[in-house]
């Protein structure tokens, strides 16, 4: 089991793309680690996945990942709008205030798929055991679920 745990969060291999970051390869993914944002941004420094075959993402997948922060800073209204239409629908619009927007992490998916990029976000610490993703495609809201 340790060693399970180890091989999945250990990095097979690390390398520097210009302008992006670390490109990290683990047995099961891959990532990239943005370098620290400005202060003034709301995009959180955080890993990246990137659904990808073993040679590594594509040229457009890095795009989506050098895009994200200045879009992010651009479309971020209009996630918080489609969430909270989300809760709306769903019948429970005080749910919104569970949303912790400060842990988002971000998934881009294998190139083909009608989503490119989903936004994640965990929920406050009374409710950790929910969880919401905004699916984006052409930096526009497809969809918004949320599980847990």
């Amino acid at each position: 089991m340790d060693e399970s745990i180890r091989r999945t969060n250990t990095p097979i291999q690390i390398s520097i793309v210009s302008g992006l970051g670390e490109l990290r390869q683990f047995a099961d993914r891959w990532e990239v680690q943005l370098a620290p944002p400005p202060p003034s941004s709301h995009f959180q420094s955080r890993p990246i996945t990137i659904d990808s075959p073993w040679d590594g993402p594509t040229e457009k997948q890095l795009e989506l990942v050098r895009q994200l922060p200045p879009k992010y800073e651009e479309i971020e209204w209009q996630i918080r709008e489609k969430l909270r239409q989300y809760f709306d629908e769903m019948g429970s619009p005080e749910e919104y205030d569970t949303v912790d927007f400060g842990r988002m992490t971000a998934h881009v998916l294998l190139p083909g798929d009608e989503t490119e990029l989903e936004i994640q976000y965990s929920s406050i610490e009374e409710h950790s055991d929910m969880g919401y993703s905004v699916c984006l495609s052409d930096w526009k809201v497809m969809d918004v679920y949320g599980g847990d």
